[in-house]
């Protein structure tokens, strides 16, 4: 099958006269160049807007820190004065400390004052005991024994014109 010669022709003529339009043309028309030249308009007013905000950001990270540091300062403080309490609670304990040392010493003394009157008073107690154990042992006279003797005696006493009012006292007897 042939193709007749005028078609190949025209093919051949629409080729080669699309070709230098093709080349001539460079491949933007005037909207597309006004379309870049908008488009980089807000490109860069995007651009200026996020580095702005990026400027707040970083101001906003800059106060944020100062916060911190200002809270970091005042806990500082605070545990200054936590410590500071401690130290003095401390002091105030040791106080009590010797305190309590003072009255320790001051029950030891008490102790030994209080064992020495013990002792004393054994010694008070032991001393009368032997005085009783010695007079209980002498001999008594037998106005001693009776009573009624010993009545009998206070009254031949006062009928001989003594007048006593103390009964007379036993008779001493080595």
């Amino acid at each position: 099958m042939q193709l007749p010669g005028w078609i190949l022709l025209a093919g051949w003529f629409i080729a080669f006269a699309a070709l230098p339009a093709a080349a001539q043309d460079p491949g933007f028309t005037r909207e597309d160049r006004e379309r870049l030249i908008r488009l980089e308009a807000v490109l860069t007013t995007f651009m200026q807007q996020v580095e702005k905000r990026f400027e707040q950001i970083d101001k906003r990270l800059e106060q944020v820190d100062k916060r911190f540091e200002d809270l970091r300062h005042d806990m500082n403080n605070r545990f200054q004065e936590v410590n500071n309490r401690f130290e003095e609670v401390n002091k105030r304990f040791e106080q009590i400390d010797k305190r309590f040392e003072q009255v320790d010493k001051r029950m030891d003394e008490l102790s030994k004052r209080m064992d020495t009157m013990v002792q004393l008073m054994l010694g008070i107690i032991g001393a009368f005991a032997a005085v009783v154990a010695v007079t209980s042992l002498r001999p008594m006279g037998p106005t001693d024994h009776d009573p009624a003797l010993r009545n009998a005696g206070e009254t031949l006493g006062r009928g001989c014109g003594k007048a006593s009012k103390a009964p007379a006292s036993p008779p001493e007897t080595r």
